[in-house]
Order: structure tokens, then C-alpha cells, then sequence
């Protein structure tokens, strides 16, 4: 669990107390252990800023968590291009492009609770293998899309409308 802000570590912490933490150089990693009776999953709260891509390079499934806030969701193709299974929440518009790509490939899932789909991949390797080898392909394969919308932008600005050089200009 990597909240974004260090305003909501604490807040994060509070929910689920049973989750080790992990703080700037006092590492504290290992299994979780009991919960109500139930083995709770490995999890652990990583409560220091700048070490969330080395968060996704170690987890088994990515969770998604703005996308289960409202909060836009956040940039599914970091996990994605490290091979990591996706649970996406249902508020997921400002990537809605790239969730869609990876929910087709089978790289991820929407699901409007994170744990029950957490679960189904953890307890399906084959399931897991193939969301595994189908995020780094999705990624790749929209590789370079900054470029070419700078391109469209750049021709709509050089252009007078639309390719014609303005009156006692250059058009570039």
C-alpha cells in the first residue's frame, strides 16, 4: 500500500493496522500473519516518499487505489510495462484510454472491490502468467504517443489554417 501524499500515512495506517509498515530506512518486511481468524495476504504499508516504482517492481498484484477514491485513478502503464497484474477500481477517467487497452489484452481488471479480485489472480497462475505477459506488450505497443501528439500540435500551430503560411509570415 503506497498512499501518494505524506499527509495520509497515518489515515492509511489507521485502516488496516494489521499491515506492516515500511519507513524511509526502518525496514520492517516479512508476513502479516493472522486477521479475524483468516491469513491476511502479504501486505505491507510503505510509508516513505519517492520508492513506489520499487513498491510495483516487488508486488505480486497492483491495485489501483485512486481508481477506488474518485480521484481519476492514477497511471496504470508503470506497473503494467513491469509485467505486474492490474486491479482498477471503477473511477479510472484520466487513464481511460490505457485501462481500456490493458482490460482488453487481459492485463488488468475492473472490479468494484480490489480483494476479491486480488484474490482470484493470486490463487490462478495461469490467470496471473498471461496478465503478466500482457501489460509490457500493451505498454510497448502505445509507446510514443507523446511524441505524436506533439506532432498534431505542432502542425496546428505552424499551420495558417491548416498547412497555409500566414500573410507576411513563414508558417513556422
Amino acid at each position: 500500500v503506497v498512499p501518494r501524499r505524506p499527509e495520509r500515512f497515518e489515515e492509511v495506517a489507521a485502516l488496516a493496522p494489521w499491515v506492516r509498515r515500511s519507513r524511509g530506512g526502518e525496514r520492517e518486511l516479512g508476513a502479516v500473519g493472522e486477521r479475524g481468524g483468516a491469513l491476511a495476504p502479504d501486505l505491507f504499508l510503505l510509508d516513505a516518499m519517492g520508492e513506489a516504482e520499487a513498491a510495483v517492481a516487488l508486488a505480486d498484484v497492483v491495485v489501483l487505489g485512486r481508481s477506488y477514491a474518485r480521484m481519476g485513478g492514477s497511471n496504470p502503464a508503470p506497473a503494467a510495462l513491469l509485467g505486474r497484474p492490474l486491479v482498477v477500481g471503477p473511477n479510472y477517467g484520466n487513464f481511460r484510454e490505457m485501462v481500456a487497452a490493458l482490460t482488453d489484452a487481459g492485463a488488468a481488471v475492473v472490479a468494484p472491490e480490489p480483494w476479491p479480485a486480488v484474490a482470484r489472480i493470486l490463487r490462478d497462475p495461469e490467470v496471473r502468467a498471461a496478465m503478466e505477459r500482457a501489460g509490457p506488450a500493451v505498454v510497448a505497443a502505445s509507446a510514443g504517443a507523446a511524441g505524436r501528439t506533439l506532432e498534431v500540435v505542432r502542425r496546428q500551430l505552424t499551420g495558417y489554417p491548416w498547412g497555409r503560411t500566414p500573410p507576411g509570415g513563414s508558417g513556422a
